[in-house]
């Protein structure tokens, strides 16, 4: 039976490693990646839903919507707030956690969770105490 109990708890563990870096494979992939987010964000009574493209190249990495281009690389990020035309550049702190850490594997901040499987999908729950938030990638 404790063979059995340690077979299971490998297992679980190690698809939560599979399935995530099966995901940090494709977007490091040598040829780039294309993913398309939807982001949904949901605070008090407050909803937010966005959606875009997400771009990976090398160690450069772009999320682009109709409201706003944004791009990472070398710690920086510039912001395109496309309706009033703003450019905003940022120097990233390395206590800092930004969605492309979620995206690119930096872990430094981020808790993953079991994957769950759901209509042949994997959804890998994940939360970030830093920012007292939960989210999933799908």
């Amino acid at each position: 039976m404790k063979y059995f109990i340690f077979l299971v708890l490998t297992k679980v563990l190690f698809s939560q490693t599979t399935a995530y870096e099966k995901f940090q494979k494709y977007v490091q992939s040598p040829n780039g990646c294309v993913l398309w987010i939807e982001y949904y964000q949901s605070y008090l009574d407050k909803k937010r839903v966005s959606s875009g493209v997400f771009y990976a190249k090398e160690k450069m990495y772009i999320y682009d919507n109709i409201e706003q281009y944004i791009r990472y690389e070398d710690g920086f990020i510039t912001t395109i707030n496309k309706s009033n035309k703003q450019v905003v550049y940022d120097l990233i702190n390395k206590t800092d956690v930004t969605i492309f850490d979620i995206l690119i594997g930096n872990n430094k901040s981020i808790y993953l969770e079991n994957p769950i499987i759901e209509n042949n999908q994997i959804q890998i729950p994940f939360s970030i105490e830093i920012w007292g938030i939960k989210g999933s990638i799908w």
